[in-house]
């Protein structure tokens, strides 16, 4: 839902819905579900599914990292702060 109220929320809910985005993408190419990424990152499976409707409030960055983690991609390309899918280095 976009807010008239303040630009920022467009902007909030764009970078929300770029994330859960992304998130649901690498899910399926790698044949994960919703449980097993929250199981492999240690978040609540509801984090999960938030994160993929862009819903709720926005994710630690702590969270953030430990999908991108298992996702084997960076924190930046998940943000939409990159395009390349660069690999994640532990």
């Amino acid at each position: 839902m976009v807010t008239a109220i303040a630009p920022g929320v467009q902007i909030i809910e764009k970078e929300a819905a770029l994330l859960g985005l992304r998130v649901v993408t690498l899910m399926h190419r790698r044949g994960l579900s919703v449980r097993q990424l929250a199981i492999a990152a240690r978040v609540p499976p509801s984090t999960i599914q938030k994160i993929c409707k862009g819903d709720g409030k926005q994710p630690s960055i702590w969270t953030i990292g430990a999908i991108a983690r298992i996702l084997n991609v960076s924190v930046d390309y998940l943000i939409g702060r990159t395009n390349v899918e660069q690999l994640f280095l532990a």
